[in-house]
Formats: C-alpha cells, sequence, structure tokens
C-alpha cells in the first residue's frame, strides 16, 4: 500500500508512454501544467497521450524511443475524503486515454 494525499496525482501509463516515447520528466511538466489550472483527469491523460502520440511519430527524434506503440495514460488526482483521518484515506477521480497503434 502507498500512502496518498490530498493533491496527490498518481499516474500510470504503458510502455507506449512511459518507456518508449516519454521521460518521466516530460510527464511531470503536462501534469504539473495541467493540476494547476485546474483541468481534469481526463484533459490530463489526453495529454500525456497525444504527446507520446506525437513523439511515436517524430521521425526526427532520437531519444526516448520514437515508437509507435499503444499508448495508454492514466490519471487519479487524490481529493480529501470526508473527515478523513488517515493519511491513506482519500478519494480520487481518474480517466483513462489510450492511442491503439494504427
Amino acid at each position: 500500500m502507498i500512502d496518498v494525499e490530498a493533491e496527490d496525482v498518481i499516474v500510470a501509463g504503458t510502455d507506449g508512454v512511459v518507456y518508449d516515447n516519454l521521460y518521466n520528466d516530460e510527464i511531470t511538466v503536462v501534469v504539473v501544467s495541467s493540476a494547476r489550472p485546474g483541468l481534469d483527469p481526463k484533459a490530463t491523460a489526453q495529454k500525456i497521450a497525444d504527446l507520446a502520440r506525437s513523439r511515436a511519430v517524430d521521425q526526427q527524434r532520437l531519444d526516448a524511443g520514437g515508437k509507435l506503440d499503444d499508448i495508454t495514460a492514466v490519471v487519479s488526482y487524490v481529493t480529501p475524503a470526508s473527515k478523513a483521518k488517515h493519511r491513506s484515506t482519500a478519494d480520487s477521480s481518474s480517466f483513462c486515454f489510450c492511442h491503439g497503434n494504427n
């Protein structure tokens, strides 16, 4: 179990996002730039998946892969639970956005 707190953001992705096309710091930039203006998890997941896809088809990109693969990003925003007494007690809203490899 991993303890979470309100305002944490949980990001998961397939290898088409995390290993093949984007670096962790690039994903962090998307999350921070999305969370600050209050975009929902759906918009954040879509931005991550779109960026991974654009990197996958970029023939000029020599680093971080450039591999067209299944691309799935899952983003969850941790929000305070009602009367939460423990750090690990929280609600979240999440969304998954997927791109196929075609």
